[in-house]
């Protein structure tokens, strides 16, 4: 099955033949303006056909206006891992930290001792805490010295960002978004490499069909030292490819641009480049002979939108077809019949641009209808409000009104309040002048003489005194227990013996505990047990309960006290 190829974009100088790009992992150097870097991205990119994510990550960068913006991405949990954080470690040195034997150790454990970090604040705290310990290495402390430094000025940043940021990654609908990194706040370095990773691991974890375009490759796989992007790019690299999720990357020279990175870049285009260094660098990149290998002053005298194209197993001298630039007039440009920056060729960019123009005009109408549309609505919504001022304006009034009732109702309750206690007073009063009459009343009564009334006859003659006397009969019961003399050979005896050596303990048990007593015991099971074991409940050995519907036991008069008082006698 042959590869798929992006077609439309590359034709072969001098021939005008087009040529395909290798679906891959792509990069594109050359000096900035002169070699047609993003013209051949933005082209390549819409002949893909696929979504596509683009970075902006320095001021006044070109290429992709008609993209959709991506609102700001940046979820720091991936950036926790300790590669991410060795690599901002050594961005922060500026060297390779693996060196010194321990530090990896110490990053490790900075991040997953004793759990996991889940935020870089989380880290930031780890490593002051660590910091403390006297004896720490010196070297290592000489890397968190530093990491901790980082830290402190890139915190403040991401909590000043942390609004205007979402941990959501979302596209959707086909097309390219820019992720404008410097329009959006996200200015220094050291933020830029923090981001690009995020949203790289994002899209390794979630997306597939996917191009990711990053510009000034060399901020964030630098040649000399490590950088928290380093670790995303090489497993999205190794691992996208079965998911259609592609790499392109673009600098203006390859020397400063890590070497190891780029081992699985395969489609590779070197524009024009004016240093005998760098064209250096291009020959050993480009797989010829010696003898077929451009000249250097090949290299620097390459016209614009002109490239030497690694593509996968051959190497061929394209012209890249900007966007808006007819097959045709590509393929005259590609055979020399054109400058790629006259005028003839220029034009259908001016053309394209008045053709933006109307577009835009168009857009801007409607969005004046839109507009007038609204300013209807709104004026509507006015009248609304204004009505509803009014009638806000009637409910304050009859507000104001109750409130003065409720004033008034209070005043009222105030004075009837006032008059009971009043009448309370006057109450109070009223019963003591009651009392001193009642008083008088009595003292009067003992002053005058007592009334006598004599009966008519005198009652006959009878007994002096009556006396009745009932006596309360006292019960006395007593209860004989007949002393019991018991064996082994019974089973009476058997569940005493049980009982007396202690078998039963002190907590609640069951038949089945009595019955594997007497399993040990060497006696057969009895189903006549819980009987007898009723009757000792009834003698006050023992007590009973029931838990659920099953009957349980628990020694109430325990063996010691039984022989103490005379009650257990156990002779062998």
């Amino acid at each position: 099955m042959s590869e798929s190829q992006i077609s439309g974009v590359l034709y072969q100088v001098p021939t005008g033949k087009p040529t395909g790009i290798p679906r891959r992992h792509l990069a594109v150097f050359g000096v900035t303006r002169d070699s047609g870097k993003t013209t051949f991205v933005e082209a390549a990119v819409a002949a893909s056909g696929m979504k596509a994510i683009v970075f902006r990550t320095k001021r006044g960068e070109i290429g992709f206006d008609n993209a959709k913006p991506l609102p700001l991405f940046f979820d720091e949990r991936g950036l926790t891992h300790w590669k991410a954080l060795e690599g901002l470690i050594a961005a922060t040195l500026e060297e390779k930290v693996q060196r010194e034997p321990g530090v990896r150790y110490a990053i490790i454990s900075v991040c997953k001792n004793p759990t996991p970090a889940k935020s870089l604040a989380e880290i930031h705290q780890r490593v002051k805490s660590k910091l403390k310990d006297p004896k720490l290495k010196e070297f290592i402390k000489e890397v968190f010295t530093k990491l901790d430094a980082y830290l402190e000025e890139v915190l403040p940043q991401l909590e000043r960002l942390r609004g205007s940021f979402s941990d959501r990654l979302e596209l959707p609908e086909p097309g390219v978004y820019v992720e404008d990194l410097e329009g959006l706040g996200v200015k220094s370095d050291e933020l830029q490499n923090l981001f690009v990773a995020s949203l790289i691991r994002k899209a390794y974890e979630e997306l597939s069909g996917i191009i990711i375009v990053v510009a000034e490759i060399w901020k964030f796989l630098p040649q000399d030292r490590g950088s928290p992007v380093k670790w995303v790019i090489e497993k999205y690299v190794r691992e996208m490819g079965v998911v259609q999720g592609w790499l392109w990357l673009d600098a203006q020279d390859l020397r400063g641009v890590d070497k190891k990175h780029l081992r699985s870049f395969d489609v590779r285009l070197f524009g024009r480049q004016p240093d005998a260094h760098e064209i250096d660098e291009i020959l050993k990149a480009l797989p010829l002979p010696k003898q077929e290998k451009p000249k250097p002053e090949q290299i620097m005298t390459l016209k614009l939108g002109h490239f030497f194209a690694k593509l996968k197993d051959k190497v061929e001298l394209v012209y890249v077809r900007p966007v808006w630039l007819p097959e045709s007039v590509a393929i005259r440009v590609a055979k020399g019949e054109l400058e790629p920056d006259s005028e003839e060729v220029q034009r259908y960019k001016s053309r394209l641009l008045e053709e933006d123009e109307e577009m835009w005009r168009a857009k801007y109408e409607e969005k004046e209808r839109e507009l007038s549309n609204l300013k209807r609505e709104f004026n509507k919504l006015g009248e609304t409000v204004g009505k509803l001022d009014e009638e806000n304006k009637r409910l304050l009034k009859d507000k104001a009104l109750f409130d003065q009732a409720a004033i008034e109702g209070q005043k009222v309750v105030e004075d009837y309040e006032k008059k009971i206690e009043d009448l309370n007073k006057r109450l109070e009063e009223a019963e003591k002048e009651g009392k001193a009459l009642r008083e008088f009343r009595a003292a009067w009564e003992k002053l005058l003489p007592s009334r006598v009334q004599v009966p008519a006859e005198a009652p006959p003659p009878g007994p002096s005194e009556i006396s009745v006397t009932s006596e309360q009969p006292i019960l006395s019961v007593k209860r004989e227990h007949p002393p019991l003399s018991l064996t082994d050979k019974d089973l009476n005896g058997k569940v005493t013996i049980v009982y007396a050596e202690g078998y039963l303990g002190e907590g609640w048990f069951t038949v089945s505990d009595v019955t594997r007593a007497f399993i040990k015991n060497a006696w057969p099971q009895d189903p006549r047990v819980s009987k007898v074991l009723d009757e000792f409940c009834q003698w006050g050995y023992l007590e009973k309960r029931f838990s659920g519907k099953r009957p349980e036991y628990r020694v109430r008069m325990k063996p010691e006290e039984a022989k103490s008082k005379g009650l257990l006698k156990v002779e062998d």
